[in-house]
């Protein structure tokens, strides 16, 4: 469980990067885990979680750079609208996730389509939240074939953040406010 909370709040430094439009450090991060790949095995045991990192940034790098087609389309926008009902946002970010296995992905481009004005808050805040119950699908597939501790865990880790969310919702409005007035 502790290292299940630990990624929890691991996750949160992709939305940081992704926030503070890092563009180059993605193609830093691919570049410098492709490289480490060739050192010894105490430094090559880190090249795959730096290159991944760096291959997700460097992604929505890209998907941002390309967006502008299709930002203005009346489909995405009413699609995305819907999202501002807390319970269909939080249904998205639940099947975003679950079809990317990343929250990371998930709140990257949500972060992106706020920036570039296709996404509100109220909005976002929703398919983040989801994402946080849509990203434990990962897990429940990797145990599939493991052990029952596996599965148990796998549990766990579905039953701690969805009990998050159900905590959550009746705040959802208070929690959107909070953030209005810190930005």
């Amino acid at each position: 469980m502790p290292i299940l909370l630990g990624s929890n709040l691991g996750t949160t430094v992709t939305a940081w990067l992704v926030s503070f439009q890092m563009e180059a450090l993605g193609i830093i991060l691919l570049a410098l885990g492709f490289v480490m790949g060739y050192f010894p095995e105490r430094i090559k045991l880190y090249s795959k979680p730096v290159f991944y990192m760096g291959l997700i940034l460097f992604s929505l790098e890209l998907i941002s750079m390309n967006l502008t087609p299709i930002k203005d389309s009346p489909d995405l926008i009413d699609f995305l609208g819907y999202a501002s009902n807390p319970f269909i946002g939080i249904l998205y970010g639940i099947v975003i996730t679950a079809i990317c296995q990343s929250s990371s992905v998930t709140v990257g481009l949500t972060i992106i389509l706020c920036s570039q004005n296709i996404l509100g808050l109220d909005s976002a805040i929703g398919i983040i939240v989801g994402s946080n119950i849509g990203t434990t699908t990962t897990a429940f597939i990797a145990s599939l074939k493991l052990g029952k501790v596996a599965k148990q865990t796998a549990l766990a880790n579905l039953a701690f953040n969805a009990i998050g969310v159900v905590i959550y919702l009746p705040f959802y409005k208070l929690f959107e406010n909070l953030i209005l007035s810190i930005s």
